[in-house]
């Protein structure tokens, strides 16, 4: 809702830093001018989007998990939400929050039908697997229209959904101050809901309903999530807007966890055969998405050490790298020894 940022007064020397090469000569290629080629335009474009997500992540929501630690406060982070484009990625901004968070509206209104809110929860619920929190948190049961017409029995669906998807803690949306007791319905947020005010119709049978949330949630905050597989999605997108419309194509009856380019490079390894992560998970295969195909070398070099160390990867194979400093003989070195001279999908 915030908008997208691309500029700060350090930013050369910063994309030199992290990029090892000038960021002004390739400048004419943000107003959709090409430089020495297509491909290299292309490539400078996915550096310098590199680059804003990173500053992004680390000096905006890593920042402010260091400032608010500092005065003994912890943050939940709903960063993105939604199909919207974000240009940091979704789980990496999520990193080293207290309590990563999503949302999930009830049916219509803005939900439109699709499966975002699954994927957005999911991802959250991903980043506290995989670093280590234990609460992932969701704005929910958020509706528009229909106005004080929400019951439990209405809500119960979409906050089992939540449940199902990796939730663990509900933030209700939303419960506006009510200054008055003598004008009903009384306050709202324009028209969105749902209603959750002490003015409700069925407020003072709501505790059955509160404590069905808070019961359900106190359960799955006990366990340790199980999931057969890690899905790895690329570094070009986020989880929203990638699987916005259908989630991934894991088998029925398998789990699974989605992980991006920093956990897998940073965090995952292998033991007995098994992928894990400090945090105590364990994953039997890394699953490929088609959106990893443009590959960055890092992410290539830590796949073959993952295979070289017993574990199993399947997914389609990576064509090319799509950063222009990435070394694209050693790129396709590691990626035809992995998957062989052939352009197949396969187990390694």
């Amino acid at each position: 809702e915030a908008g997208a940022q691309n500029w700060t007064a350090n930013l050369p020397a910063e994309f030199a830093k992290r990029r090892g090469y000038n960021l002004l000569p390739w400048m004419p290629v943000l107003t959709g001018l090409i430089i020495k080629s297509s491909e290299d335009s292309e490539q400078f474009l996915w550096d310098y989007r590199k680059t804003l997500s990173e500053l992004v992540s680390e000096n905006h929501y890593d920042n402010l998990t260091k400032i608010l630690d500092e005065r003994g406060m912890k943050r939940y982070s709903e960063s993105h939400e939604n199909g919207r484009a974000l240009i940091a990625d979704g789980m990496e901004v999520k990193r080293t929050a207290a309590v990563p968070m999503s949302a999930m509206w009830t049916p219509g209104g803005l939900s439109g039908g699709s499966v975002l809110h699954e994927a957005d929860i999911r991802e959250s619920a991903s980043v506290a697997h995989i670093y280590g929190q234990n609460l992932v948190a969701a704005e929910s049961l958020t509706a528009m229209g229909n106005s004080f017409g929400y019951s439990p029995e209405i809500l119960k669906p979409t906050a089992d959904m939540e449940l199902a998807c990796g939730l663990n803690r509900f933030v209700i949306h939303t419960s506006v101050h009510q200054p008055t007791d003598d004008k009903f319905p009384g306050l709202g947020l324009g028209p969105f809901g749902q209603w959750f005010t002490r003015h409700e119709t069925w407020a003072e049978q709501a505790k059955s309903w509160t404590e069905y949330l808070a019961r359900s949630s106190y359960l799955l905050q006990q366990g340790k999530f199980v999931a057969d597989v890690i899905y790895y999605y690329g570094e070009d997108n986020n989880i929203t807007s990638l699987f916005k419309n259908k989630l991934p194509e894991v088998p029925e009856a398998y789990n699974y966890d989605f992980v991006n380019a920093d956990a897998l490079i940073n965090v995952l390894a292998v033991s007995n055969g098994q992928i894990v992560t400090p945090s105590g998970m364990q994953y039997k295969i890394l699953a490929l998405d088609k959106n990893s195909q443009q590959m960055t070398l890092k992410v290539a070099k830590k796949i073959k050490e993952l295979v070289e160390a017993g574990a199993i990867v399947v997914g389609p194979k990576p064509i090319s790298t799509p950063s222009l400093t990435d070394d694209k003989t050693a790129f396709n070195s590691i990626i035809n020894e992995l998957w062989g001279a052939e352009n197949t999908a396969k187990t390694i």
